[in-house]
């Protein structure tokens, strides 16, 4: 027994001192989001008031305002010293994360067995993806804090009233921290009901959750906010290909958030019926994007400062899509729970946009869901283990089949005479003209003087954006020569993107990296990382090809450039 508990305070001292060191030592992130969070924060508005409009005639937020975090904020900030609030917000979210693992792990170890919750705690506390969104002052972490704990208690549902009670009212805490976090999770617990029969829960659960969802909705509600209190800009954004709206490009909020909300939804009802009438391999390309990138993607994280740190969290991620697939294989099979949440989370990245950081929180209770269906005292038989692992093993053939919905946040060419190369294997292009390639590169801010060019290995200049009339586009294309697709039937072939223009400020290029293993890598000339800016050190550029030619020929398009 001794051994035990020393083993177990061991680990739990162990998985503390990793979400501490990057909280006390990691610099912390602020996003214009988070800035404006603690704006609001220190004014106190938001929490149990709306936020004021801005001045007739100026940009209104993007920003929705969450009542709950901007409480969280305003009360660390009320005790921290005034030159270190943002690195108290980011330790105390890491404390939070940290305890409702350890909680999770404890109430899993209780019920199914200290084993099982061994290794919950051990995949969890090492899933550091998680953790990493700790360092940013953004409500991902604490709403992944939340719904921890909340997605164990469906596994084994209060008995009493009054935990039924709590588990609605930390459901509607856990909305207004994370709208789309809550929402997802009171569907999940009215599933888990239904799928249990267990509906003398329900009412319980909904008044606790009415108790506090209600009042903080009326206390909020501006006189002119729309009744999705800004959810339909993320909707207009899920609405264009690969969640790509140059800055440039976005409507301008200068009315009432009412207008504002009526003219985001047409625009993107407008987008949808545009897309679902389109076909063609693009297409079918970008809606497998919009589905899975956000359950299979990487968010954006800068590890650099400290390598150690950063080849753990690179080993983390490079594994991350493994566990992700066989958790989602395990669920599919042996856990309603875990399978409600897959069909939410697709149906999430469809509608408000598939982005990594809006499913990170959802990924601990899948894995979670996973551990205890594999733990189960009904075991699988020997068909059934070979089923699963055949059932794994076809799942990353197809991810390697379809690596862009892998891609990592994000790479960037922050200045003029960079060059990356990137190694297309053979037989990857199409045998004959007309081909198009298409690469994902775009300027956040249009229109732009950072421009960047693509060469073929003889030179020869088959892309030029100064000559491209759609900058605002979030991918290039290109029409390859026949001498192209004769080299590349043969062997490998190379191809080049070069930039020039101006660079500086807001003028940069931004792209997609396919993390490795899961294509050829590119490689930046003279030894350097793959994108240095933005601390990402390897992976593949984000291209692709197909028959048929989609893009028009540009006068020049297949000049010589020395």
């Amino acid at each position: 027994m001794k051994r035990r508990a020393g083993f177990l305070l061991l680990l739990a001292l162990s998985g503390l001192f990793l979400y501490l060191w990057p909280a006390f030592s990691a610099p912390v992130v602020l996003w214009s989001d988070s800035s404006l969070d603690l704006d609001w924060a220190r004014r106190g508005v938001g929490i149990v008031s709306a936020v004021p409009s801005a001045p007739l005639g100026a940009e209104q937020p993007a920003h929705p305002a969450k009542p709950a975090y901007l409480l969280f904020l305003r009360l660390v900030t009320a005790v921290a010293p005034a030159s270190d609030e943002e690195r108290a917000i980011v330790v105390v979210q890491s404390i939070l994360l940290w305890l409702s693992i350890a909680w999770t792990s404890w109430f899993v170890a209780r019920r199914r067995g200290w084993g099982i919750g061994v290794a919950v705690y051990v995949v969890l506390i090492l899933f550091l993806r998680v953790r990493d969104s700790a360092s940013a002052v953004m409500p991902e972490a604490v709403a992944a804090a939340l719904l921890l704990p909340i997605a164990a208690r469906l596994l084994d549902l209060p008995r009493t009233r009054t935990g039924q009670v709590a588990l609605g009212l930390a459901t509607a805490l856990l909305f207004w921290v994370r709208p789309n976090v809550g929402g997802i999770a009171l569907v999940l617990a009215l599933a888990t009901l239904a799928a249990r029969r267990e509906w003398r829960v329900a009412p319980p659960l909904l008044s606790g959750f009415a108790l506090v969802f209600v009042p903080v909705w009326l206390a909020t509600r501006g006189p002119s906010d729309g009744a999705l209190r800004g959810l339909s800009r993320p909707i207009l954004e899920a609405s264009v290909p690969y969640g790509w709206i140059a800055s440039s490009s976005l409507p301008a909020r200068i009315s009432s958030q009412r207008d504002i909300e009526r003219s985001e939804l047409a625009a993107a009802t407008s987008n949808w019926r545009a897309a679902l009438a389109m076909n063609g391999t693009d297409v079918r390309r970008d809606f497998l994007w919009r589905a899975l990138h956000g359950v299979l993607g990487t968010e954006f994280y800068d590890s650099r400062w400290s390598p150690a740190y950063g080849r753990l969290t690179g080993a983390s991620r490079v594994a991350t899509p493994f566990i992700v697939l066989a958790a989602s294989i395990l669920v599919l099979r042996r856990s309603p729970a875990g399978l409600v949440l897959l069909a939410l989370l697709v149906v999430q990245n469809l509608l408000i946009g598939s982005r990594p950081r809006f499913v990170l929180p959802f990924l601990p209770p899948l894995f979670l869901f996973a551990a205890v269906a594999a733990s189960s005292r009904r075991g699988p038989g020997r068909t059934e283990r070979i089923v699963l692992a055949a059932a794994f093993s076809a799942s990353v053939i197809l991810a390697a089949t379809q690596a862009h919905v892998l891609d990592r946040e994000w790479g960037r060419i922050e200045s003029g005479s960079v060059s990356i190369r990137q190694r297309i294997p053979r037989g990857s292009l199409p045998r004959e003209a007309p081909a198009t390639l298409h690469v994902r590169v775009a300027a956040p801010v249009v229109p732009s003087a950072a421009h960047v060019m693509v060469l073929a290995s003889d030179g020869t200049a088959l892309y030029r954006s100064d000559a491209d009339d759609a900058r605002g586009a979030p991918t290039i294309g290109m029409p390859l020569p026949q001498s192209l697709l004769d080299a590349n039937g043969i062997g490998p072939v190379e191809i080049r993107l070069v930039s020039f223009g101006s660079y500086g400020g807001v003028g940069y290029l931004l792209f997609p990296v396919i993390p490795p293993p899961w294509r050829a890598r590119a490689t930046r000339e003279r030894g350097e990382s793959l994108s240095p800016s933005t601390g990402i050190r390897n992976g593949s550029l984000d291209w692709w090809a197909h028959a048929g030619l989609d893009v028009p020929s540009t006068p020049g398009s297949f000049d010589s450039v020395p």
